[in-house]
């Protein structure tokens, strides 16, 4: 897919560096809210922005609410483990696995040997185990979902604090389908955007791609930038039929422009036919 978009790809620049002076910090906003119609190109947009990231070196996730391109239905959960796992924080599900390891080796009296050297007792290992729980916050074993999701979140977040400046970016593509996911929409709008879109610390860039956006709350509203993709100009479709190896008179282009509308997968879908049917005539 990234090779098709490499080829085809026309005419986005403005958007791709805005991404770059958003990582940058060269200006204040933090969520970029593209919207757009179907088509328009928002999906090529978010692969041309994991590339770039790629390229930069910047820890990137990808999220996407269409449970087929993500391949089943995103949980607050799965979403803190891809993002622990590309921006390099321990998942709390690790940390929990971590440290209860400990807690569960504290049962007797016997000496935990390394080699022959007897090192600490199991009771002394209990004990550690008990600051290491104490001190990542977790949740008793028990604990509710609602509180241990609250909590985990939460390490999160002072783990992703810890990173240092340079941010990382999570691009969240097909926003229109998030209220068929009602859980995980308002944990990522109220768990992580709203922190996002408040601090101006967090080392965290979202790019949320969708036909339809979660609602903007008034108090984020200087830290999102909103971006409609709107549809190609003639001369965009240009360059875009350039890439195809194609040599059209102007006034061929002006009528594949009109006849699309300038949508830019509707372009590409018609030059694709049209070149298809030109090697079955052949």
């Amino acid at each position: 897919m990234i090779s098709k978009i490499e080829r085809l790809f026309t005419d986005r620049e403005d958007e791709i560096k805005l991404l770059a002076q958003m990582v940058r910090r060269e200006i204040p906003q933090r969520v970029l809210a593209i919207q757009a119609p179907s088509g328009h190109g928002k999906s090529w947009l978010i692969d041309r922005y994991e590339a770039w990231c790629k390229d930069e070196h910047v820890p990137c996730v990808c999220l996407d609410f269409d449970p087929i391109r993500e391949g089943g239905p995103l949980s607050p959960e799965i979403i803190l483990e891809k993002a622990g796992e590309a921006m390099g924080v321990m998942p709390a599900s690790d940390l929990e696995a971590f440290a209860r390891l400990f807690k569960e080796m504290s049962g007797g009296s016997a000496r935990v040997e390394v080699g022959s050297e007897a090192v600490i007792t199991t009771t002394q290992f209990g004990d550690i185990a008990n600051l290491i729980i104490k001190e990542l916050h977790l949740p008793p074993s028990n604990v509710d979902p609602p509180t241990r999701r609250h909590q985990a979140t939460h390490r999160f977040r002072q783990a992703l604090a810890a990173c240092g400046p340079a941010p990382a970016v999570w691009l969240v593509d097909t926003c229109e389908r998030a209220e068929q996911n009602p859980d995980t929409a308002d944990w990522l709008c109220g768990a992580i955007v709203h922190h996002v879109a408040c601090d101006e610390n967090m080392p965290l860039v979202i790019v949320l791609a969708g036909r339809s956006l979660p609602p903007i709350k008034e108090e984020w509203e200087d830290c999102v930038l909103p971006l409609k993709l709107e549809p190609f100009k003639v001369q965009q479709v240009v360059g875009l039929i350039e890439r195809f190896k194609l040599t059209w008179d102007e006034s061929v282009v002006r009528v594949v422009h009109s006849g699309t509308g300038g949508v830019p997968q509707a372009v590409v879908t018609f030059v694709e036919q049209y070149i298809a049917a030109q090697e079955v005539i052949r």
